[in-house]
């Protein structure tokens, strides 16, 4: 018996459960840091074409910078709302070479959804609270539905 018994805590041991993977807590706009592509971009119920460089995004910190230097927005984010919401608002008052228009007065109102290394936005430019989506779906008017996945090194 006392022979059996370190055999069988060997065994018990070898074959309980590993621990799972750690928890991710870090914040959903931690999670977004990086660069992103664009995979589908739906305007108004309309799928749109597009070169794929013209649909990346770096987000840093608050910040959402696409290729065109005046198309840079301030994200705000509600992760407790349900969907999430997303917000972005245009913080460029005139680009260098004056070339650019204002998107200051500008704000998307959207919700989002954040899975793993991919991201999906749903929003409404310029609407008021009421016009925000609340579905992933673009079905006509303004509402932009984005799919963006994430760049890996």
């Amino acid at each position: 018996m006392q022979r059996i018994l370190p055999v069988l805590v060997a065994l018990y041991l070898g074959f309980a459960p590993a621990a799972g993977p750690k928890p991710d807590r870090r914040s959903d706009m931690e999670k977004m840091q990086g660069t992103w592509d664009r995979t589908h971009l739906t305007i108004g119920g309309r799928l749109q074409e597009e070169p794929p460089a013209d649909g990346k995004i770096e987000i840093k910190g608050t910040h959402l910078q696409f290729p065109t230097p005046a198309d840079s927005w301030t994200i705000t984010l509600d992760p407790k709302r349900d969907p999430k919401w997303f917000d972005y608002r245009g913080n460029i008052s005139f680009a260098k070479d004056g070339k650019f228009p204002s998107n200051t007065d500008t704000i998307y109102r959207g919700i989002y959804r954040l899975e793993g290394d991919t991201l999906t936005i749903c929003s409404v430019r310029n609407g008021s609270e009421k016009d925000r989506p609340t579905k992933f779906k673009s079905t006509g008017g303004a509402v932009w539905l984005q799919v963006f996945k994430r760049q890996r090194p």
